[in-house]
């Protein structure tokens, strides 16, 4: 079964919780998800999500910056876990530093970034949204 991980970008503004995603599409259809993707073999979930990223995007310093803070210090994340048939997913939770609505530059398979207010994602996030909101609105909660 395939791992993989996806990375849950984050950032408090006046009080305000914003999630970067990006859009895709697949066999003609659009939707936002996040960033990250399968781990290869040797690598850790976390490290896959962090390779996939710098293979989708072209990360702003803070998004680096905050992706850094672990890769240099052997910890991960905090994360939530979830299967579907194909694969086991982890998503880890990233706060980003930053007060704008700076986005990354794309480098393939997004059509285009934003960052949403929490409480208002679009209705065509990805089929997998559906596992993993639980989770997400649990750690939301705990900020």
């Amino acid at each position: 079964m395939k791992r993989k991980g996806k990375l849950f970008f984050y950032r408090k503004d006046a009080g305000k919780v914003f999630v970067l995603l990006g859009q895709r599409e697949n066999k003609g259809e659009h939707f936002w998800w996040l960033p990250g993707g399968g781990a290869d073999e040797g690598e850790t979930v976390f490290e896959g999500a962090v390779r996939e990223l710098s293979e989708e995007l072209y990360p702003t310093v803070e998004i680096k910056a905050a992706v850094d803070r672990f890769s240099t210090s052997g910890k991960e994340p905090e994360a939530f876990q979830y299967k579907t048939s194909i694969s086991e997913n982890t998503v880890f939770f990233v706060e980003v530093k930053q007060d704008s609505d700076v986005l990354p530059e794309i480098r393939d398979e997004f059509e285009k970034m934003q960052w949403f207010p929490v409480n208002s994602f679009p209705g065509n996030m990805s089929r997998e949204f559906r596992f993993f909101k639980p989770g997400m609105e649990a750690f939301l909660r705990s900020l």
